[in-house]
């Protein structure tokens, strides 16, 4: 987050902060992510409540003061966005924790419950959440060769004995810093990498061997997301395409990219430009290529609630980094922002932070300037990369994984 949270602030971390004030004191505040007189009012209600300095501004201090009191004791899960991990937690204690394959929508931060629990059968399993939202889980790899839109992949016989009837579910929870994880014995390194849902390059750096077992910290750094906008056939992004998450494509090159599309399981946005708002022509969503910030008001009433309910993808291009302040506030909970690496200057970076959440963000560069690109992306902790031409080969990758 950063330094501190103000009136006027607007983004991610503000709706973790409303969100965390509606559980705790039951705040009459809406989640929307901008730091309004309502929610400096709360703020200094719980300020005065603990004895902290009443200043309306949620500082670092009342930050982790907050973070104190939302993690429950008694056994819940943790879904935290930043670090793409889906947890089950004992207080400190970490019990499981499994990647996210795909960024999950229609998540809103806060507390929630369990409220479903899927029953013992083969094929994909499904968590309902008391807030209406579900989490996907996929017990096995897709084997019927179709796009895979699962979101958790886990072991079911590891994972539902863990699981209790209305359990506390925490999205995105203000500690930022999960606990360590107690690894289990007589595992091969490339299997406790695996079990702990982090690389092996991290697994090996950080292995912690005590009195107590063997530890290894949780965070797992947010998936590099690499996304491409080819504007030509795909021959020439064939050695780029494993490394892409998904590709954002004008309708007219929908039909060209489909084979390639299902042969890498890549996520497919179709370009919405100009004034019309943004309607998927087929693929997993929209990415909005505004004319201008003007444009910016078609995304007035999205998302809405059905529109995520299909776990549509949605992404917004920005010309410029001033362009983030005219963003709506009903999009500012997007999946995917970017914007040009030529115009992200470290003051604009820092004018971004605090409209948009950094690791939800991309630097749209081309081939040419996808190491440039990658190692400032990685230096600022940003999402990842938008490549608007292939690069000439694979260094960039190797860039953002050494850092």
């Amino acid at each position: 987050m950063p330094g501190f949270l103000a009136p006027g602030s607007s983004g991610h971390e503000v709706k973790v902060l409303q969100a965390s004030l509606r559980f705790l004191l039951g705040a009459r505040i809406s989640v929307d992510g901008y730091y309004g007189p309502k929610t400096a009012h709360w703020v200094r209600r719980f300020q005065a409540a603990r004895g902290l300095e009443t200043s309306g501004s949620c500082d670092l201090v009342t930050w982790y003061a907050l973070a104190r009191e939302i993690s429950p004791r008694e056994r819940h899960l943790q879904i935290l966005l930043p670090w793409s991990l889906l947890q089950v937690r004992e207080g400190e204690n970490v019990l499981r924790a499994y990647p996210l394959e795909r960024p999950l929508a229609g998540l809103t931060p806060g507390v929630t419950w369990l409220d479903f629990l899927p029953r013992n059968r083969k094929g994909p399993y499904v968590l309902k959440l008391g807030s209406g939202a579900s989490v996907a889980l996929e017990p096995g790899g897709n084997k019927r060769g179709r796009l895979c839109c699962t979101a958790v992949k886990v072991e079911p016989g590891d994972f539902f004995p863990l699981l209790e009837r209305r359990m506390p579910v925490l999205i995105n929870p203000l500690r930022y810093r999960p606990g360590r994880l107690r690894l289990p014995q007589n595992l091969t390194l490339t299997e406790l990498a695996e079990w702990a849902g982090i690389s092996l390059k991290r697994l090996q750096e950080t292995l912690e061997d005590t009195k107590e077992g063997v530890f290894v910290p949780v965070s797992r750094p947010f998936w590099p997301a690499f996304w491409g906008r080819p504007l030509q056939g795909p021959e020439e992004w064939v050695s780029c395409l494993p490394y892409l998450e998904g590709v954002v494509l004008s309708p007219e090159l929908t039909k060209v990219w489909a084979p390639y599309v299902r042969k890498w399981r890549l996520l497919a946005l179709t370009v919405s430009s100009g004034q019309a708002p943004p309607r998927p022509a087929g693929g997993n969503g929209w990415c909005l290529v505004p004319a201008g910030p003007e444009a910016l008001f078609t995304l007035s009433p999205v998302p809405g609630k059905q529109t995520r309910a299909k776990g549509l993808v949605q992404g917004l291009i920005l010309p410029n980094a001033e362009a983030a302040a005219a963003i709506p506030s009903a999009a500012l909970n997007l999946d995917w922002y970017a914007v040009p690496v030529g115009t992200s200057t470290s003051s604009q970076l820092t004018f971004l932070r605090h409209h948009l959440h950094p690791q939800r963000l991309l630097l749209a560069a081309g081939g040419e300037e996808a190491q440039a690109a990658a190692r400032l992306a990685k230096e600022e902790g940003l999402g990842g990369l938008l490549l608007t031409s292939c690069p000439p080969d694979d260094t960039w990758v190797r860039v953002w994984l050494d850092l």
